[in-house]
């Protein structure tokens, strides 16, 4: 609000959205009868067209607005309020009985059967598919995507006169960005850029909700940086950053810092992304999503480790470990695997070191992770490297060519691995060039044309 603080902008925002507590929503009304021009212009779409001001404005006979009482005022919106409400209440409801009902079916059935029964048709169901889409998004792209369209197609559904034709506009939007978010986890980043431009052309006649502004921001961010520019990705971030700054959202603010920091990570710049990730970590709260503060410790560990920092990353392992392990999120787990023996290599204690690599590469095997295991292998190789255990590493090198040809990687990456191939063939491989090529190959992972330079005078040998 105009003459209030963050907090109170960010109860305006959620007044928009329809999700404030009830006491901010008496502070917001109060706010508002009392004459804030900039908030009443800000939330006029959200309202009905408005009566002839005689009937509607209690300042319409020069009495002082201090002096009006709003008692009754207060009574019709907490009466409205409590209808939807009530609304609401129900079709969250209704959700799991629907998603089983969805499930029971083909997926190719499930559309038809969703847009052709008016009970499938409710805001609450759209939501739940969006917030089930995105976890699925690296595990599951198909799965993933069917969510995302399922939601595209039932928003297509919902009452304009019930929910209000903006604020549809804007579920639609996101609807819109999800299915854009696959798309580009899929690769099919010509779709994905459309399906974006579609979710902005709906925001712009939409209720001008700048939270729901900020979240497509960050995934269209996402978009630029997997065809890695990275410059624009940063524009639009930057963008979203200072929105959820604005309005003081923590958790959003803290997601899109540590989204920040991942591209600083992807083009190499670790000392970019730790004060990013240290500041999203001043952000959290216990009532945020625990999976974003599991990964903001991780991804500072990662940075530390990055960076040299071996003393400092052993000391945060513990706890990253015990969220993992109440969220019983294994894969995670692994991948902490991988980052502990990274840490006690940078420590030096090398037997400890190749018994958790081991480990990891296991566990990802087990998981079908091959190409993560692939990463762990060269690792190890690094670890080989110093020991001057050659058939070892001759070893790894064959089981690992096959998994980075399947994968399809880059001519760049395919001759680097050729160089190590050679080096380690000759018994001339040394210690720094396995370390390049592991981070090279960490790297060209999200960055396909990034080019593989071994230290000077290794690349002829």
């Amino acid at each position: 609000m105009s003459d209030h603080g963050a907090g109170s902008r960010a109860g305006l925002a959620r007044f928009r959205r329809g999700n404030p507590g009830r006491e901010e929503t008496r502070e917001v009304v109060r706010h508002l009868l009392a004459g804030c021009s900039e908030c009443r212009t800000a939330t006029s779409r959200i309202w009905p067209t408005a009566r002839a001001p005689e009937a509607t404005d209690p300042r319409s006979d020069g009495s002082n607005p201090a002096d009006y009482d709003y008692s009754e005022a207060f009574a019709r919106a907490d009466r409205t309020l409590a209808r939807h409400q009530v609304q609401f209440a129900e079709e969250r409801g209704d959700v799991p009985h629907l998603r089983r009902e969805l499930a029971r079916h083909p997926r190719s059935r499930q559309g038809v059967l969703a847009e052709n029964s008016a009970r499938f048709h409710t805001w609450s169901l759209v939501e739940s598919l969006l917030d089930d889409y995105r976890p699925l998004c690296q595990a599951d792209p198909e799965e993933a995507a069917h969510l995302a369209r399922l939601a595209l197609r039932l928003s297509d559904r919902l009452d304009i006169e019930g929910y209000g034709r903006e604020r549809v506009c804007d579920l639609q939007a996101r609807s819109w960005a999800g299915l854009a978010n696959v798309l580009r986890v899929q690769e099919k980043y010509r779709e994905s850029e459309q399906a974006f431009a579609r979710a902005r052309q709906l925001l712009r006649i939409g209720t001008g909700d700048p939270v729901e502004q900020a979240e497509v921001l960050s995934l269209e961010a996402s978009l630029w940086s997997s065809r890695c520019h990275f410059g624009r990705a940063i524009t639009l971030l930057d963008r979203a950053i200072s929105i959820a700054r604005r309005l003081g959202q923590r958790e959003l603010w803290a997601r899109t810092l540590v989204q920040k920091a991942k591209y600083s990570t992807d083009r190499g710049l670790p000392e970019e992304a730790l004060p990013l990730l240290l500041e999203a970590q001043k952000h959290l709260d216990p009532t945020f999503d625990p999976r974003l503060v599991a990964t903001v410790q991780h991804n500072i560990l990662y940075a530390l480790v990055q960076t040299g920092r071996f003393e400092e990353a052993s000391a945060g392992v513990a706890g990253t470990r015990a969220l993992y392990r109440k969220l019983d999120y294994p894969v995670d787990l692994i991948r902490l695997d991988w980052l502990e023996a990274r840490v006690t290599h940078g420590l030096g204690l090398l037997e400890e070191a190749e018994s958790r690599f081991r480990k990891a590469l296991n566990g990802m095997l087990a998981e079908g992770l091959d190409y993560d295991a692939a990463l762990v292998g060269l690792d190890l190789a690094v670890l080989y490297s110093q020991q001057n255990r050659n058939p070892e590493i001759r070893e790894l090198v064959a089981a690992m060519l096959p998994v980075f040809s399947s994968h399809s990687i880059h001519r760049e990456a395919l001759a680097a691995l050729v160089v190590f191939r050679e080096a380690v063939s000759r018994e001339r491989l040394s210690t720094a060039l396995a370390q390049d090529l592991a981070e090279y190959l960490r790297r060209a992972a999200v960055q396909p044309q990034l080019r593989f330079q071994p230290p000077p005078g290794l690349a002829s040998r």
